[in-house]
């Protein structure tokens, strides 16, 4: 793709998207996006090495940040590290075990609302 320019809020990404991925995947591994908004990585160990490598890539400061609330993957030490203690809390092997039949019950009810219809919006219908 000459040009190329990786853009996913475009409204033709969708229809394309398995094209995108590769061509970033093969020529733009650490792509840049040209406005500098954010850098996009494709390959397994670029992602995994920026995972753990927070202070080259921050998520502190990330576009979606202005629109949506923040999560633990927006933000960084120490901070993030707080939180993430905090909320580890509530997911100790007990406390799945405890939650794990209401979670089953929820997912079955929400499932069994479109099973017959053979197809979903899993994010609308499930997820959210």
């Amino acid at each position: 793709m000459p040009g190329f320019v990786y853009d996913p809020t475009d409204p033709t990404f969708a229809a394309r998207a398995h094209d995108v991925y590769r061509t970033l995947r093969d020529e733009h591994p650490r792509y840049h996006d040209p406005q500098g908004r954010f850098v996009a990585l494709s390959r397994f160990e670029d992602v995994r090495n920026a995972a753990s490598d927070w202070e080259t890539y921050s998520s502190t400061g990330k576009a979606e940040a202005d629109y949506i609330k923040p999560t633990m993957n927006s933000l960084d030490p120490p901070r993030h590290t707080r939180i993430r203690a905090l909320i580890s809390r509530g997911f100790t092997p007990r406390r799945v075990a405890e939650i794990e039949p209401r979670i089953r019950a929820v997912a079955d009810s929400l499932i069994d609302a479109f099973v017959e219809r053979g197809e979903c919006d899993a994010i609308a219908e499930f997820a959210a």
